[in-house]
């Protein structure tokens, strides 16, 4: 009964990251009509990754 809700929960888990990893992806490879990345997205993930490592790292500064 535990293992199956362990599992249940991991792979749920899963999924909604590799949805989030798509839609990341569709975001990061979209181009503006000359061809160049729109650099919005990029910015934002970006900045997302600098807002999560510095949670992380509680004792640091930046």
């Amino acid at each position: 009964m535990e293992r199956e809700s362990t599992i249940k929960a991991k792979k749920e888990a899963k999924e909604e990251a590799e949805a989030r990893r798509k839609v990341a992806r569709g975001n990061m490879m979209r181009k503006t009509r000359h061809g160049q990345p729109v650099m919005k997205y990029r910015i934002e993930h970006l900045l997302e990754s600098i807002k999560k490592s510095a949670g992380n790292d509680g004792n640091r500064t930046a």
